[in-house]
């Protein structure tokens, strides 16, 4: 889509010059064979597509970028004082939904870009965060119990729900699936004392099955019209990740980011995850467990 009018992107017109060469081309094609004039043909084609999908990269660019400054604005104030949301939801909103429609519009711009890899899209987006504690999706935590609760009443009010007991089930969990993680972690001396791979692997686990429970209970908000938990979902790491195609380590930082994120969110959500991190998370464990936060591992 076009930036300033939200348009989709128009493959431009030829200039004179290339409108020139064109029928060159073309009153020489009297003279050529078939194939000749089916190369020349095929030329123009993959010369406009290529301008097409410059277009589209422009904007996938341009929206990540408007993203990022929504965010570190957001950051900036919640920093300085200049903004007290905790209460007040509907103010909360207004960033929320800039944020939400930058990153959306990226998203949509991705699709049209058909990137070639994961690493090619992570490069072009360059999504991560370096102080994710103040970031709009973690805030949102604070509004966790009355979005969980209007998200619960709707599905109760929902008769054509043939899902609503598991429904019911996977939104209130959202705390238990939290605390697995926490508690994965802090077994740092118990099973890495058995095996790095193992320990390294339980903690990976539970922090990629809570991120996918908090996008699932995102995913039924939005499909009983209601404000999901966070504007958006996040990605797990559930996939083979190689690091010599990483180049710059974009996709490293994106998947931290979100894996950031999602922990952050959750102690503004449950105060219990705080008060436990603090009580089973000492020194000596948080530091030696800091090598196993990253992509290939946590």
């Amino acid at each position: 889509m076009d930036p300033k009018t939200g348009n989709r992107p128009k493959v431009r017109a030829l200039t004179p010059e290339e409108m020139r060469e064109r029928n060159r081309l073309r009153k020489a094609q009297l003279g050529k064979t078939t194939l000749d004039i089916v190369k020349i043909e095929d030329q123009i084609t993959k010369e406009r597509k290529k301008t097409y999908k410059e277009s589209v990269l422009d904007n996938v660019k341009y929206f990540a970028k408007q993203y990022r400054q929504v965010e570190y604005q957001f950051m900036n104030k919640i920093k300085d004082k200049s903004l007290q949301l905790i209460d007040n939801e509907k103010d909360f909103k207004v960033w929320e939904n800039e944020a939400a429609e930058c990153y959306n519009k990226m998203k949509e711009n991705e699709i049209e870009a058909n990137f070639t890899s994961q690493y090619e899209r992570d490069r072009v987006e360059d999504i991560s965060i370096l102080e994710v504690a103040n970031t709009i999706e973690v805030y949102s935590g604070h509004f966790f119990e009355k979005r969980k609760d209007d998200i619960i009443e709707a599905i109760e009010n929902n008769p054509e729900s043939k899902e609503r007991a598991e429904n019911l089930d996977i939104v209130t969990s959202l705390e238990k699936y939290a605390l697995e993680h926490v508690w994965a972690v802090r077994d740092y001396k118990g099973l890495r004392s058995v095996s790095a791979k193992a320990y390294a692997d339980n903690c990976r686990n539970t922090h990629n099955a809570l991120i996918d429970r908090l996008n699932r209970i995102n995913s039924i908000a939005r499909e009983h019209n209601v404000t999901p938990l966070t504007f958006r979902n996040f990605e797990t790491n559930e996939y083979y990740y190689n690091k010599k195609e990483d180049f710059g380590g974009f996709t490293d930082a994106r998947a931290e980011y979100d894996r950031a994120t999602v922990e952050k969110y959750c102690e503004n959500a449950f105060s219990s995850i705080g008060d436990t991190r603090d009580n089973l998370l000492t020194a000596e464990v948080a530091s030696s467990v800091a090598d196993f936060h990253r992509l290939g591992e946590d």
